[in-house]
């Protein structure tokens, strides 16, 4: 199966959710990529990853725009390199995990159509 518009929603532990959703119906006249984050009466919008608003109490706390697009692969590889070298984890293994299977059961409820869970106990 391959399709390229979902929705994905997600539900931690914590009660907090996330929903995915990717499509390629737009107009290419909007932006590509926006990401919009909620809690504690705080919001945050990336927009195309050029565009950064913060919000707090009913107003806009902070806005900066950006000359060029950082998904942030540079810091990552950058990052990653340096601890290869002084010995250190880049990431914790459970979240690598939960981030696969999330992935990997993501694609699977989509083609049956089924809630799955995700357990990182499955590989003990």
């Amino acid at each position: 199966m391959c399709n390229d518009n979902f929705n994905i929603s997600l539900k931690f532990e914590n009660g907090s959710i996330a929903n995915i959703v990717y499509t390629s119906g737009g107009s290419t006249a909007v932006e590509k990529e926006y990401v919009e984050v909620f809690g504690g009466g705080r919001s945050a919008k990336i927009i195309d990853f050029q565009q950064l608003d913060l919000f707090e109490n009913n107003k806009r706390i902070f806005n900066k725009k950006y000359s060029t697009q950082d998904k942030g692969q540079k810091t990552m590889i950058s990052n990653w390199l340096n601890n290869i070298k002084s010995g250190k984890t880049t990431m914790n293994y459970e979240h690598i995990i939960n981030t696969s299977l999330s992935t990997i059961l993501s694609v699977e409820s989509l083609i049956t159509g089924e809630p799955l869970e995700v357990n990182s106990n499955i590989l003990d």
